[in-house]
């Protein structure tokens, strides 16, 4: 099988700083094999229009700015990703 036929590693980036995020998806995007289907700046309704992503990883800040979104601490995201893709992996990130 060649590495075209292979499906690739599908994530999902969900952090409240833009920066952040495009950090990661820049360096993931250099890993052979990852695809990344999103980076969301975390809002309940962010990840809602992203439904369709179907990541298998999904990197995920579980320090969020309740300022900024306070129906979406980390916490809340952890349980409803989890819910919308049961299959994904979710990995923690926090600084």
């Amino acid at each position: 099988m060649t590495m075209s036929a292979v499906r690739k590693t599908r994530v999902m980036i969900i952090d409240d700083y833009p920066v952040v995020a495009a950090d990661l998806r820049t360096m993931l995007e250099l890993v052979e094999g990852v695809e990344v289907v999103g980076d969301v700046t975390c809002s309940l309704h962010n990840l809602h229009q992203s439904a369709c992503a179907q990541p298998d990883i999904i990197l995920l800040d579980l320090d969020m700015d309740r300022r900024k979104s306070p129906q979406a601490d980390g916490q809340t995201v952890v349980s409803k990703v989890s819910r919308q893709w049961p299959g994904a992996a979710i990995y923690v990130l926090t600084a």
